[in-house]
């Protein structure tokens, strides 16, 4: 895959992110719900993924870290 790093909002339990976690793609990602969160951590890959924001994260206050 090519391309930068991909901000996912609404980050849930990881079906669009760890697919694209998998190809080596880096994924930050926002999400409302520490238990939709808790249960992407528990899955294959989870770890992969950086939640930015969670339990009230807003968009607003995302900071990219190239």
């Amino acid at each position: 895959a090519q391309g930068g790093p991909t901000l996912e909002l609404a980050l849930g339990t990881g079906r669009i992110a760890l697919p694209l976690a998998s190809q080596s793609i880096r994924v930050d990602g926002i999400d409302i719900s520490t238990a939709m969160v808790s249960r992407l951590l528990a899955k294959p890959g989870g770890a992969g993924i950086s939640i930015t924001h969670t339990a009230g994260g807003r968009v607003e206050d995302y900071q990219a870290s190239n």
